[in-house]
């Protein structure tokens, strides 16, 4: 994407490379898209794997429409993947979370990104296009990007994993507890297998920050959890 917005800064892109530089586990899959800019996969596995996950509900709007702060990072990680990892066989899975139950969106390395969307407007676009912000199905559709990205033969030769995610982390679904609990099965096996997990911009009311730090510690993985105010992300460096 040739008009993707670049870091304002030397910290964040030093950390995006740290984070590339560590991350661990891995999956891809064969997963039919409805959508014609979809890559065709190569058999090989993957070195690095990011799956970002975007909420595209109403309540998380702001941080996504306009020059939302979760939009500008979701832009920023992509380009600087492209940039950093020039010529390294990585995969980016992007995913939506909102109030379908079709969460995955994209899978590819960063380079065909780049390719199948001329500019970072055209693929909000195609992000929007494809979400419900009536409805927030946030647990369950996180985990069927992380059981995507764990179930492939594939995924326990790759290197490294990161799983991002920009949302409030407010889910709205009756079975809220059920799907609760199977993210954080889901998060338990991704962390065995290598992976880290980075939240930004969750609610602080209701305090959903302490809730998923708790999860993390339960789920056995490492992880950040940036509330809503916070000022900056802060992209994992283990």
């Amino acid at each position: 994407m040739t008009s993707l917005k670049r870091s304002s800064t030397a910290t964040l892109m030093a950390s995006l490379l740290a984070l590339m530089a560590l991350l661990g586990c891995t999956r891809v899959s064969e997963n039919e898209s409805q959508n014609s800019t979809s890559p065709i996969l190569l058999e090989e596995a993957p070195e690095d794997m990011v799956i970002l996950v975007l909420d595209t509900s109403g309540s998380f709007a702001p941080f996504m429409l306009n020059d939302g702060k979760a939009w500008n990072l979701a832009t920023r990680i992509v380009d600087g993947m492209f940039r950093a990892r020039q010529g390294h066989n990585d995969q980016l899975v992007i995913a939506q979370v909102s109030g379908n139950d079709s969460p995955l969106l994209w899978q590819g390395k960063p380079q065909q990104l780049r390719q199948a969307f001329s500019s970072a407007s055209d693929f909000r676009a195609f992000v929007l296009g494809k979400s419900d912000m009536k409805g927030s199905r946030i647990y369950d559709g996180i985990s069927d990007a992380v059981d995507f990205c764990l179930n492939d033969s594939r995924a326990k030769k790759s290197k490294r994993a990161a799983l991002l995610i920009c949302s409030d982390m407010i889910d709205t679904t009756p079975n809220r507890e059920q799907a609760e609990t199977r993210l954080i099965q889901s998060l338990a096996t991704f962390g065995k297998q290598g992976g880290v997990v980075a939240m930004y911009w969750v609610s602080v009311h209701p305090d959903e920050v302490s809730r998923w730090r708790r999860n993390l510690d339960k789920a056995g993985i490492k992880g950040i959890v940036e509330s809503s105010i916070a000022h900056e992300p802060t992209l994992p460096k283990w």
